[in-house]
């Protein structure tokens, strides 16, 4: 491919297109074109059907489509194929691309070297058998041979939302490709990226097959299912205590959120000693059990999601000791060891307990405090354990309020840990744009914030902190240097949802939506100021209702993901009303 363009993503389109494998089966990319200011993507599959994407600018005034990025148009072009099939392909697509700035995709097809090639096609060469595809399959159900069906009316009214008159139309050709086609100069690289994966080899060579596809290459990643196979997997329902290690507010130390465990096992000693001490082991060993493991509550929503799955699991492309690392772990997870060689692939911390705000449900504005913040040793023996660490999570009270945690953040490099994220939960106040720019060689990988609202009133009403105003800003500030190229991070607006703010649940997702953040929702523990929806019938079903909205409109966005985890939050409402429960969590 051409050069990177100003404010292009550094990872080129071809490694974007290879990390995170998820095949999609019989479908394969045959024909790239540039056409001016648009360029088009042809699909088929074995039986002659075809599928054409046609990707172009977002204008301002544009009306958004069902797959389009926040600049991107993503458009599918009628032919003889049901939108059975043009939907999840769609919406894989969306999803594929998501994480690439969206302008630049564009601008890589349409200034690539082009040659005429007389109508050929894009010669990829792939075996039959091989699963090919440039997109990501959201829909299990959409496998190979599907044909033409009778659908009923509701789905059939959702067939002509998108575009077409009738589900049973006559086959058509679609509009004919024009223009050159290109081959970019880095064809063979790219022709691999979109070509199929290697189906699952031998369960006991999957650490070399690990170690050729991910040493020393950062920013892709393979899933567990796609290297070993969903038959090689143990049945273990959540995945977590082999994964994660996390250090919780109040000295406590587990797989996961201390207040989703049904024992409590205070921490001991450095990050390194915890992740094979007798708390992590006794979470493994029942977690290797059938049923409810006895350390975890029935109200977690990752055991009730299961959010958390074994074939989930990623190992991330890096210097060769951090993928050892990882498959060390990973080796540990399928046999349900409860040691572990290898280090977490996440890790959470608790900064610090002290908050500048008094949210409404949260007790730390009110009893946190900066003395209890993580000091520089802790941090300087946290290091070595990151060399093979994916994630590191950190959280509070507000971490960013620890002058420690701030000067550990400006140390760390992307260059030097390029498998490592950091993902931040925090209520934004002291990320202006001055802090920023020291804060630009973090590996940052998301940033949740605490908005708890999508207005400024109901912002100000539960989090009693800054103005919503001064944190619009810190978010455009942020916006401004994510779409620059200068941060390269992930944005989740997160929700704790209250009486006092469950009626912008919805507002929530849409504000989400216009800035291109994901969106979290949450249920509250405790029922502090009587601000909990866990105590009123008639709040947690309107809460419930607006959860399945949110849910269903993120399903509509491609985000699937995201609306599993509000559906495991609503389930767990559902159950609570089921059973007349009214109290809080």
């Amino acid at each position: 491919m051409t050069a990177q363009q100003p404010g292009a993503a550094s990872q080129p389109l071809s490694e974007t297109l290879r990390s995170g494998w998820q095949p999609l089966a019989p479908w394969r990319l045959k024909q790239v074109r540039a056409e001016g200011d648009q360029a088009r993507l042809l699909f088929d599959r074995p039986d002659g059907a075809e599928v054409q994407f046609r990707l172009s600018a977002l204008a301002a005034a544009s009306r958004r489509g069902p797959f389009d990025l926040e600049e991107l148009a993503i458009a599918y072009l009628k032919g003889p194929v049901d939108f059975a099939v043009l939907e999840p392909l769609g919406k894989a697509l969306q999803q594929r691309l998501r994480g690439h700035n969206s302008m630049d995709v564009l601008r890589i097809l349409q200034t690539a070297q082009a040659r005429p090639v007389h109508g050929e096609i894009w010669p990829i060469t792939a075996p039959a058998e091989r699963l090919a595809g440039l997109v990501e399959l959201l829909d299990p159900r959409v496998v190979a041979g599907l044909s033409r069906s009778q659908w009923p009316e509701d789905q059939a009214a959702k067939v002509r939302q998108h575009g077409l008159t009738a589900v049973d139309q006559p086959p058509s050709q679609g509009e004919p490709l024009q223009g050159p086609e290109f081959v970019p100069p880095d064809f063979p690289q790219l022709q691999e990226a979109l070509s199929p994966s290697q189906p699952a080899g031998p369960a006991g060579d999957w650490p070399d097959r690990a170690r050729a596809a991910l040493v020393d290459r950062p920013g892709i990643s393979v899933r567990l299912v796609d290297l070993l196979g969903a038959d090689a997997l143990p049945p273990w329902r959540c995945a977590l205590p082999w994964t994660r290690l996390e250090l919780s507010q109040g000295g406590f130390v587990g797989p996961c959120c201390v207040e989703y465990q049904a024992e409590r096992f205070a921490a001991e000693g450095s990050a390194t000693s915890q992740w094979n001490g007798k708390a992590m082991q006794r979470f493994r060993a029942e977690m290797a059990k059938p049923g409810l493991p006895a350390p975890c509550r029935a109200t977690c929503p990752v055991w009730q999601g299961r959010s958390e799955p074994v074939g989930e699991v990623r190992i991330s492309g890096g210097p060769q000791a951090a993928v050892d690392s990882q498959i060390r772990t990973v080796q540990a997870l399928l046999a349900g060891a409860v040691h572990s060689q290898g280090a977490p692939l996440a890790v959470c911390l608790t900064a610090t307990s002290f908050c500048n705000y008094d949210c409404l449900m949260c007790p730390l504005g009110e009893e946190g405090q900066l003395s209890d913040q993580l000091t520089p040793a802790f941090y300087a023996e946290l290091l070595p354990m990151l060399q093979g660490v994916q994630v590191l999570e950190v959280n509070g009270g507000e971490p960013m309020a620890s002058p420690h945690f701030r000067s550990f953040l400006e140390q760390l490099d992307r260059h030097s840990l390029p498998q490592l994220r950091v993902n931040l939960i925090t209520n934004g106040s002291y990320l202006t744009a001055k802090q920023w720019q020291r804060l630009l060689s973090v590996p940052w990988g998301n940033l949740t914030w605490s908005l708890n609202a999508a207005t400024a009133e109901t912002y100000q009403l539960v989090n009693r902190g800054l103005p919503f105003e001064r944190i619009r800003a810190n978010l455009d500030a942020l916006n401004e240097l994510r779409r620059a190229g200068e941060v390269e991070a992930q944005v989740t607006y997160s929700m704790v949802v209250l009486k006092q703010n469950l009626h912008e649940i919805e507002l929530l997702g849409e504000l989400a939506a216009r800035d291109g953040a994901s969106v979290r929702l949450m249920l509250p523990f405790r029922n502090r100021h009587n601000a909990s929806i866990m105590t009123d019938r008639a709040a947690m079903e309107s809460a419930l209702k607006s959860m399945q909205k949110l849910a269903s409109q993120l399903v509509e966005r491609g985000r699937g993901r995201e609306a599993r985890g509000v559906l495991a939050q609503a389930r767990v409402l559902w159950e609570r009303l089921d059973r007349g429960w009214l109290a809080a969590l």
